[in-house]
């Protein structure tokens, strides 16, 4: 991706992401038929749009609303309000991505749909003061890399695939849980010593060195039952495993890459719109197509394409400290960030945050310092410089 000569032909973004024989792309016609199958009640359908979409709506509500809990009932809402809207789907007003992705950030923009004062929703105490979110977010970052490579990994394995049987099951089995008490508990510590919430001498329960991982949801459910009792008659326990949470939640929240919904989501849609267990085939295998490096610092995984419109969906990821080269849009573009921080000519978008460039616009200076993952949605016939 270079600037092109003046005589040069220009480089349109087909070009690039079409590279290399191994790249294989569903086309836009499966996703909607997808769609007109939910629109005629099959579960089925419903369920593979879930397995194809969960993990980039689930990571922008995350990144949304800050909060996990909220954003896992909001994913079932989400998906809910898929189904009943299937019916009215017009191919013609975007891509079933595009659709999906709206969907998702209007439900977690609606105020009236989410009471973010909710019980259910508060991990810190009575008595905390509120916090500048990002002096809050650099402490972390200051935290995490004081880390070893090990527990910063097992972190990250953490956050972006909480509650997740098989990541739980393989942590396990590399010694995973002493490896969770270790960076998390650490990562902790640092965190609320530096904010003086916390004296290095304080008493512990035995069964705090437990928390840690009950917090990353790496327990099974029994040993998660019997740790709810006990939090229940130990108020030491609830302080630590409030901290925890935020930490978990904190981390999450603000970037580490793209999260996966806990398995527990499915199950839960699942029996909310009468699914079987049988799944249904996925669109041109896309799920098994991973990520395509298409220059230095620059990854996409594509989604979707419509050949009738040149219209692209692909996951982008750009290194830290890579820049997407300068382009003109062909048609509209539609970028929904998941993580990190993206500069826009001059305009600072952060997790959560959506952009859109009209037809005919240019972006000259699109760069991450932090390094970011984004949805988007653009024509392929857009112009690269």
């Amino acid at each position: 991706m270079t600037r092109n000569g003046g005589d040069r032909p220009s480089t349109m973004l087909s070009d690039v992401i079409y590279t290399g024989s191994s790249v294989t792309v569903a086309p836009e016609q499966g996703w909607t038929e997808l769609v007109r199958r939910v629109a005629a009640g099959d579960p089925r359908a419903l369920e593979t749009l879930y397995e194809h979409m969960g993990a980039p709506v689930f990571t922008l509500l995350v990144r949304t609303v800050k909060n996990r809990a909220a954003a896992e009932d909001l994913m079932l809402d989400v998906f809910a309000e898929i189904r009943l809207r299937a019916a009215r789907y017009d191919p013609q007003g975007g891509s079933v991505v595009a659709w999906i992705m709206n969907v998702a950030r209007c439900r977690a923009n609606d105020p009236l749909l989410l009471h973010r004062n909710d019980d259910r929703y508060e991990h810190g105490g009575a008595n905390d003061q509120p916090f500048d979110t990002a002096r809050r977010e650099r402490s972390l970052r200051g935290a995490l890399s004081m880390l070893t490579t090990e527990e910063r990994s097992t972190i990250e394995a953490l956050v972006s695939r909480q509650g997740d049987a098989e990541t739980a099951a393989l942590l396990e089995a590399a010694n995973g849980r002493t490896r969770i008490r270790s960076a998390l508990g650490k990562l902790d510590l640092i965190l609320h010593r530096a904010a003086g919430r916390r004296s290095p001498s304080r008493t512990r329960c035995e069964r705090a060195e437990t928390l840690p991982e009950h917090a990353a949801r790496a327990v099974t459910p029994r040993e998660a039952a019997s740790l709810e009792r006990h939090l229940a008659a130990c108020a030491d326990c609830r302080a630590e495993i409030a901290d925890l949470r935020q930490v978990v939640d904190e981390l999450a929240s603000w970037g580490m890459d793209i999260l996966s919904p806990p398995a527990s989501i499915r199950r839960r849609l699942a029996q909310r719109i009468g699914a079987g267990d049988a799944r249904s085939a996925s669109p041109a295998a896309h799920a098994e197509h991973g990520w395509n490096p298409v220059a230095p610092g620059i990854q996409v995984k594509m989604l979707s394409a419509d050949a009738s419109t040149d219209r692209v969906s692909m996951l982008v990821r750009l290194a830290p400290g890579f820049a997407y080269p300068s382009h003109q849009h062909a048609g509209v573009e539609e970028l929904h960030l998941l993580d990190g921080e993206l500069w826009i000519d001059g305009c600072r978008l952060t997790a959560g945050d959506y952009n859109r460039a009209e037809p005919g616009s240019a972006d000259r200076i699109v760069w991450s310092g932090t390094g970011c993952s984004c949805v988007l949605i653009t024509s392929a016939r857009d112009v690269l410089q």
